[in-house]
């Protein structure tokens, strides 16, 4: 893994080993503690509840460079494969909290990705613009390694989902939504563009480069 970028993880099984699949959890984090804090709690109580095989891994980047999500989203996939083999990963926004407790997170169907947080209350509960797959999506593993990932020249805020969605349908893998908002989700309050995370100028040309993508995480 690349040494500017360090990662912590713990891993949940049931008492009595009887699970139905594998969930490996990917959240990118700096200087978010509070919100880190409250995710994690969240998720493990709720994923425990429903006898899941979990685990959640955090990837933080190391001194002071600019943020890059898709990038440690890629170095915490190789993390997480070193530690099990999971049947699908989620990859999941430290601020986004699930709201609904009666859907309990699952590995999507073979030649789909799920897009959960299609319903967030900062978006009034719809989806911000056609095509949108940020926030928490979840592939299967061999379908993400398949779309090689997610881009690693976004450096700064935005951009890397579009370029992930335009992989993911150019891959002919179909993304797919909760009906009528069932996925809810709850944005935890956080200042606008952190440091380290300002808006990336050139967002919009790594998005129209969005089919350069042979060597991500391979």
């Amino acid at each position: 893994m690349d040494e500017s970028i360090e990662s912590m993880c713990g891993t949940y099984r049931p008492v009595d080993c009887k699970h139905d699949e594998k969930i490996a959890i990917l959240i990118p984090y700096r200087n978010r503690e509070i919100q880190l804090r409250v995710l994690t709690n969240y998720l493990t109580q709720f994923l425990v509840n429903y006898r899941k095989y979990f685990g959640i891994f955090v990837i933080e980047p190391i001194g002071d460079q600019i943020f890059n999500r898709g990038k440690l989203f890629n170095a915490g996939f190789a993390v997480a494969r070193s530690v099990d083999s999971w049947d699908c990963i989620f990859f999941h926004d430290v601020d986004l909290l699930p709201t609904n407790r009666s859907l309990p997170y699952k590995c999507p169907g073979k030649g789909t990705a799920q897009h959960w947080s299609s319903a967030v209350d900062k978006f009034n509960f719809k989806l911000p613009y056609e095509g949108y797959v940020g926030g928490v999506t979840a592939m299967n593993s061999d379908e993400f390694i398949a779309i090689n990932g997610y881009p690693n020249e976004f450096w700064g805020w935005g951009g890397e989902d579009d370029c992930f969605g335009h992989r993911i349908r150019n891959s002919k893998i179909e993304v797919i939504r909760a009906a009528n908002g069932a996925t809810t989700y709850t944005m935890l309050r956080h200042g606008e563009n952190e440091k380290g995370n300002e808006v990336n100028p050139c967002v919009f040309h790594f998005v129209a480069s969005a089919n350069k993508y042979s060597s991500d995480i391979r």
